[in-house]
């Protein structure tokens, strides 16, 4: 199936064959980050790889921590508090 996980849309002439929406939802989301951590590696060494997967992953735990903050309940009487994970 990797295969299909990697390339999930198959070009027929003019025509795109989608073979499965689960995994080209998985590649254009998750599935891009790694394609350009890899190419920034080949591309510019391991320094700028390094450089730029910080800023992601801060990026990404910035949106986990608002997603919570929403989702946990308000106490009477008391304001909502920095989450900290």
């Amino acid at each position: 199936m990797l295969p299909i996980q990697n390339r999930p849309l198959l070009r027929n002439g003019n025509d795109i064959i989608l073979l499965d929406e689960r995994y080209l939802i998985n590649r254009i989301t998750r599935g891009l980050h790694w394609l350009v951590h890899g190419n920034e590696k080949l591309s510019h060494g391991e320094q700028a790889r390094r450089q730029r997967t910080q800023p992601y992953g801060e990026t990404i735990e910035t949106r986990a921590e608002d997603q919570l903050r929403r989702m946990a309940p308000h106490l009477l009487g008391r304001r909502r508090q920095r989450l900290w994970l």
